[in-house]
Protein backbone atom coordinates (compact mmCIF):
# COMPACT_ATOMS: atom_id res chain seq x y z
CA UNK A 1 0.00 0.00 0.00
CA UNK A 2 1.30 3.72 -1.10
CA UNK A 3 2.09 5.57 1.78
CA UNK A 4 0.24 9.01 1.81
CA UNK A 5 3.14 10.69 0.56
CA UNK A 6 3.54 8.69 -2.79
CA UNK A 7 0.20 9.13 -3.54
CA UNK A 8 0.98 13.25 -2.93
CA UNK A 9 4.42 12.42 -5.44
CA UNK A 10 2.22 10.53 -7.86
CA UNK A 11 -0.72 12.87 -7.89
CA UNK A 12 1.73 16.34 -8.49
CA UNK A 13 4.02 14.16 -11.09
CA UNK A 14 0.99 13.55 -13.00
CA UNK A 15 0.48 18.08 -13.22
CA UNK A 16 3.74 18.32 -14.00
CA UNK A 17 6.68 20.26 -12.76
CA UNK A 18 6.22 23.54 -11.57
CA UNK A 19 7.25 26.14 -14.34
CA UNK A 20 10.45 27.06 -14.50
CA UNK A 21 10.90 30.57 -13.57
CA UNK A 22 11.61 33.40 -16.72
CA UNK A 23 15.43 34.10 -17.54
CA UNK A 24 16.19 37.67 -16.62
CA UNK A 25 16.97 37.96 -19.82
CA UNK A 26 13.25 38.00 -21.16
CA UNK A 27 12.84 40.30 -19.19
CA UNK A 28 14.27 42.92 -21.33
CA UNK A 29 12.48 45.58 -22.78
CA UNK A 30 11.86 46.55 -27.03
CA UNK A 31 14.96 47.95 -27.87
CA UNK A 32 16.90 44.88 -26.35
CA UNK A 33 14.19 42.44 -27.69
CA UNK A 34 14.92 44.62 -31.45
CA UNK A 35 18.25 43.97 -30.83
CA UNK A 36 18.38 40.26 -30.89
CA UNK A 37 16.23 40.27 -33.50
CA UNK A 38 19.19 41.80 -35.55
CA UNK A 39 20.10 38.07 -36.09
CA UNK A 40 17.06 36.82 -37.75
CA UNK A 41 17.04 35.19 -39.94
CA UNK A 42 19.68 32.92 -37.85
CA UNK A 43 18.94 32.05 -34.69
CA UNK A 44 17.43 35.09 -31.98
CA UNK A 45 18.81 35.33 -28.28
CA UNK A 46 18.59 36.96 -25.55
CA UNK A 47 21.81 35.81 -23.63
CA UNK A 48 21.42 32.28 -24.80
CA UNK A 49 17.70 31.80 -24.51
CA UNK A 50 15.31 32.24 -27.90
CA UNK A 51 12.55 33.95 -28.28
CA UNK A 52 10.03 30.45 -28.21
CA UNK A 53 11.31 29.79 -24.30
CA UNK A 54 10.90 33.39 -23.31
CA UNK A 55 7.36 33.27 -24.29
CA UNK A 56 6.81 29.72 -23.03
CA UNK A 57 8.35 30.34 -19.38
CA UNK A 58 6.75 33.73 -18.95
CA UNK A 59 3.57 31.98 -17.40
CA UNK A 60 2.64 34.60 -14.66
CA UNK A 61 -0.18 36.98 -14.85
CA UNK A 62 2.83 39.55 -14.41
CA UNK A 63 5.08 37.97 -16.94
CA UNK A 64 2.07 37.50 -19.37
CA UNK A 65 1.37 41.22 -19.62
CA UNK A 66 4.74 42.46 -19.70
CA UNK A 67 5.76 39.94 -22.25
CA UNK A 68 2.75 40.82 -24.02
CA UNK A 69 3.18 44.38 -23.77
CA UNK A 70 6.76 44.28 -25.24
CA UNK A 71 6.55 41.98 -27.99
CA UNK A 72 3.33 43.35 -29.09
CA UNK A 73 4.57 46.97 -29.47
CA UNK A 74 7.85 45.65 -30.78
CA UNK A 75 5.64 43.59 -33.29
CA UNK A 76 3.38 47.11 -33.86
CA UNK A 77 6.48 49.05 -34.84
CA UNK A 78 8.47 46.09 -36.96
CA UNK A 79 5.00 46.41 -38.91
CA UNK A 80 4.84 50.09 -39.48
CA UNK A 81 8.09 50.06 -40.77
CA UNK A 82 7.45 47.00 -43.20
CA UNK A 83 4.64 48.75 -44.70
CA UNK A 84 6.69 51.49 -45.63
CA UNK A 85 8.82 48.79 -47.68
CA UNK A 86 11.10 47.98 -44.76
CA UNK A 87 12.32 44.22 -46.06
CA UNK A 88 14.44 43.84 -42.87
CA UNK A 89 11.55 44.63 -40.57
CA UNK A 90 9.57 42.43 -42.02
CA UNK A 91 11.68 39.70 -42.04
CA UNK A 92 12.03 40.43 -38.05
CA UNK A 93 8.28 40.59 -37.27
CA UNK A 94 8.17 36.99 -39.34
CA UNK A 95 10.58 35.47 -37.05
CA UNK A 96 8.32 37.16 -34.07
CA UNK A 97 5.61 35.85 -35.27
CA UNK A 98 7.07 32.57 -35.76
CA UNK A 99 8.41 32.35 -32.66
CA UNK A 100 5.30 33.33 -30.69
CA UNK A 101 3.51 30.76 -32.69
CA UNK A 102 5.91 28.07 -31.68
CA UNK A 103 5.69 28.77 -27.77
CA UNK A 104 2.14 29.13 -28.30
CA UNK A 105 1.58 25.70 -29.87
CA UNK A 106 3.22 24.41 -26.59
CA UNK A 107 1.43 26.09 -23.44
CA UNK A 108 -2.17 24.84 -23.55
CA UNK A 109 -3.12 28.46 -24.82
CA UNK A 110 -1.81 31.03 -22.54
CA UNK A 111 -0.13 32.68 -25.38
CA UNK A 112 -2.72 32.27 -27.77
CA UNK A 113 -3.55 35.71 -27.50
CA UNK A 114 -0.26 37.08 -28.21
CA UNK A 115 0.56 34.78 -30.87
CA UNK A 116 -2.63 36.32 -32.31
CA UNK A 117 -2.15 39.97 -31.50
CA UNK A 118 2.02 39.55 -33.46
CA UNK A 119 -0.09 37.36 -35.89
CA UNK A 120 -2.57 40.45 -36.92
CA UNK A 121 0.93 42.55 -37.42
CA UNK A 122 1.88 40.17 -39.75
CA UNK A 123 -1.40 40.52 -41.64
CA UNK A 124 -0.99 43.57 -42.56
CA UNK A 125 2.00 42.96 -44.65
CA UNK A 126 -0.22 40.59 -47.16
CA UNK A 127 -0.03 41.60 -50.71
CA UNK A 128 2.85 43.85 -50.30
CA UNK A 129 5.21 44.82 -53.47
CA UNK A 130 8.64 44.10 -53.23
CA UNK A 131 9.35 41.14 -51.55
CA UNK A 132 7.80 42.42 -48.02
CA UNK A 133 5.24 39.80 -47.68
CA UNK A 134 8.07 36.78 -48.87
CA UNK A 135 10.42 38.60 -46.23
CA UNK A 136 7.59 37.98 -43.91
CA UNK A 137 6.96 34.34 -44.92
CA UNK A 138 11.01 33.86 -44.45
CA UNK A 139 10.77 35.24 -41.39
CA UNK A 140 7.87 33.23 -39.84
CA UNK A 141 9.46 29.98 -41.42
CA UNK A 142 12.83 30.70 -38.99
CA UNK A 143 11.47 31.75 -36.10
CA UNK A 144 8.82 28.68 -35.89
CA UNK A 145 12.02 26.17 -36.87
CA UNK A 146 14.05 28.15 -34.33
CA UNK A 147 12.40 31.09 -32.45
Amino acid sequence: MLSRGAVLAVLLAGCGAPDEPLPVACRADTDAYATALQAAPDAVQLDGTTLAECVRRSTSDAELVSIGATLTSLGEQLELRAVGGDRTAALQLGYLIGAAARAARDTEGIHAELAYRLERSGAALTDRPNGVEDDLRRGIRAGSAGG
